[in-house]
């Protein structure tokens, strides 16, 4: 019993190398494509890479200032709070 569990296991695995193979193949090697790129097509390659570019920042940006504040409020590092105006100072 024990014996096919391995053997299936291994024929499993074989299948699975089998199919990245071909799967890694099949994108890799170069075929015709018979395509003209004219100037748009490049902005517009331009612009998506432009704005994965800006998005991958912007998101790196907002975990980074989470994790910023979780690791001060862990260590009980605390902002100065900020205080409301009296409603005297409040200009109208």
């Amino acid at each position: 019993m024990r014996v096919n569990l391995v053997q299936e296991a291994l024929r499993s695995k074989r299948s699975l190398c089998t199919v990245l193979s071909l799967s890694i193949a099949f994108f890799l090697l170069p075929s015709k494509a018979h395509a003209y790129f004219d100037p748009a097509s490049g902005g517009v390659i331009l612009t998506a890479l432009g704005g994965l570019f800006v998005g991958t920042i912007l998101t790196l940006n907002l975990w980074w200032t989470k994790v910023k504040l979780f690791v001060l409020r862990l260590f009980g590092k605390k902002s100065a709070p900020v205080k409301a105006p009296a409603s005297s100072e409040v200009e109208d």
